[in-house]
């Protein structure tokens, strides 16, 4: 392999870092009790991608794919937790939306090395006293 190819690769290997990685564009917006369970609601500045793939929010360990745009808002994106779901998750535990691959990110320990396969942004950690604030 020449040093061209090999620069190439490098440089899609760091892009590609810095592609999927976390930005400030999404941000937690709240925790809030609903009918069917618990509400955690995010917004975007750039507004959520609408296609094929799913988000899926993984909290430690845990994972959800249930959610919704309300009133199709592309800005704004809620996922519905069961409260039993919700009561058993750890405190302070990563909060991490990824966008399609469900498969590649479901079944991950909260302390496997790596990344997460995709798009995604890492909110934050996960606050239990956010709830109905």
């Amino acid at each position: 392999m020449s040093h061209k190819s090999i620069i190439g690769v490098l440089i899609l290997f760091f892009l590609n870092g810095m592609l999927f990685s976390q930005d400030d564009s999404v941000k937690l917006v709240s925790m809030k009790t609903g009918e069917k369970g618990i509400e955690i609601s995010f917004s975007s500045e750039k507004g959520f991608i609408v296609g094929a793939e799913r988000y899926v929010l993984h909290i430690g360990d845990y994972y959800n794919a249930h959610s919704k745009h309300p009133a199709g808002d592309k800005h704004s994106i809620v996922f519905t937790v069961d409260k039993d779901a919700f009561d058993a998750l750890g405190n302070l535990q990563d909060l991490v939306l990824v966008y399609g691959l469900f498969e590649a990110n479901t079944g991950r320990k909260s302390d496997q090395s790596g990344d997460y396969a995709g798009r995604h942004w890492r909110v934050g950690k996960f606050d239990r006293n956010m709830l109905d604030k």
